[in-house]
């Protein structure tokens, strides 16, 4: 059996997604390698040598990941276009070419495309009994939690960059807390930052300060921001319930 760990699944990942019908992908069942086969290579020595033909995911497939980025878009106007886009006949197609129109909206979707080929890729290998259905329901469920909203990851990032430029060396770091740090976020649920800041800090004060930048963010990506500015000390040994919450599940931004 191969330990999920070690396996190269970006290299599995990609042979799932390559439709090409001149080339082939062969996955060692020994090893966990992943190797190519090329035009020019001879297919007999991959059979020859028991590896296993990997054979790319379903059209149905990769359509059900595209329509789950899409439900996943927050703002009513990119995410009406693409519903639109993928309805019908040449789908594929007119969902490329609308995302073009949407350039913040692309990067997500790259990073919404790879956990979801790695979730397949965990799904071939277990079909086949090549790994412990422990350790993929762990890689499943991590995949999940990352997948839940395809602009969870960055919209974070943004935010935490915009902070940067406005406090420039006052800036500790950004916390993501709540629902977004442990993946139960819902259509519904604010962005909350933990704004750690080097003290003497002024929540009330800070907060106005950031109104109109956290506005302007929040009509961006479709998502409400809240931030909870503190100073360094409050924050490193605070032992209010939220700061606790926020030290033992959330994570940094950017």
């Amino acid at each position: 059996m191969l330990e999920l760990s070690a396996m190269p699944l970006e290299d599995l990942a990609t042979a799932l997604e390559d439709n090409s019908c001149e080339s082939s992908w062969w996955l060692d069942p020994a090893t966990g390698r992943v190797e190519y086969c090329s035009v020019d290579d001879d297919v007999e020595e991959f059979e020859e040598r028991d590896l296993l033909n990997i054979q790319p995911i379903g059209s149905s497939e990769a359509y059900a990941d595209m329509a789950e980025f899409v439900e996943g878009v927050r703002a009513a106007r990119p995410r009406d276009r693409l519903r639109s886009a993928i309805e019908g006949r040449g789908a594929f197609r007119r969902f490329k070419d609308t995302l073009f129109d949407f350039p913040d909206l692309q990067d997500e979707w790259f990073a919404f495309k790879g956990r979801m080929m790695r979730k397949h890729a965990v799904t071939w290998l277990l079909s086949l009994d090549l790994i412990d259905a422990g350790e993929a329901d762990d890689a499943l469920a991590a995949v999940e939690r990352g997948s839940q909203t395809p602009q969870s990851q960055a919209t974070p990032a943004r935010a935490a960059a915009a902070l940067r430029a406005l406090y420039e060396d006052r800036l500790v770091e950004v916390v993501v807390f709540g629902s977004h740090a442990t993946g139960e976020q819902d259509a519904d649920s604010d962005l909350d930052l933990m704004v750690v800041l080097r003290d003497p800090v002024s929540p009330w004060d800070e907060l106005r300060r950031m109104d109109d930048l956290l506005w302007e963010l929040s009509q961006q990506h479709g998502v409400t921001i809240s931030a909870l500015p503190l100073g360094e000390a409050l924050w490193r040994t605070g032992k209010v319930p939220v700061l606790v919450e926020a030290r033992a599940h959330g994570y940094v931004a950017g």
